[in-house]
C-alpha cells in the first residue's frame, strides 16, 4: 500500500517506521500540487501498487475527499489499478495526530476494504 496524502506529510513519514515494523509495506507519495493534476506523474509512481490510501483534508459533498476523488479518476485507465482508499481527516481545523494516520493505514490494509468506504478521522462518533 502505498499513501497519498495532503494530510500532514512530515507526520505521515514519522508514521511509517512503526508501520513497517509491524510488518507493513507503506510508503509516501505527497502531492504538492492539485491543478493541473499531475496524473501522468502519479500513475508512473503508483504503477504495482495494490492500495493506495488517499488522506484529504477537505470534502466535496457526496463525493468525499477531492484528492480522493482525483487520483481514482487518474488511476482508473491502468491495465490493474490499484484500490484507492479515502480518509478524510483534519476538516474544520481539526489535528491530524499520528495515531490517526496509523489507524488510517490499518484501516486500508485490512482486506474486506472496498472503494467506496470513507474513514474519517478525527470526529466524534
Amino acid at each position: 500500500m502505498r499513501e497519498a496524502a495532503r494530510a500532514p506529510s512530515p507526520m505521515a513519514a514519522a508514521t511509517l517506521p512503526a508501520l513497517r515494523a509491524e510488518g507493513a509495506r507503506v510508503g509516501l507519495v505527497r502531492v504538492r500540487v492539485l491543478r493541473p493534476f499531475p496524473a501522468e506523474t502519479l500513475r508512473e509512481v503508483l504503477r504495482g501498487a495494490r492500495r493506495v490510501l488517499v488522506l484529504d483534508r477537505n470534502l466535496s459533498p457526496g463525493c468525499g475527499g477531492v484528492l480522493h476523488a482525483e487520483l481514482a479518476a487518474a488511476l482508473a485507465p491502468l491495465a490493474d489499478p490499484p484500490l484507492v482508499l479515502g480518509a478524510l481527516g483534519g476538516l474544520g481545523g481539526r489535528d491530524v495526530r499520528p495515531e490517526g494516520i496509523a489507524e488510517a493505514a490499518r484501516w486500508a490494509l485490512a482486506p474486506e476494504r472496498r472503494p467506496e468506504e470513507r474513514l474519517w478521522l478525527g470526529l466524534k462518533r
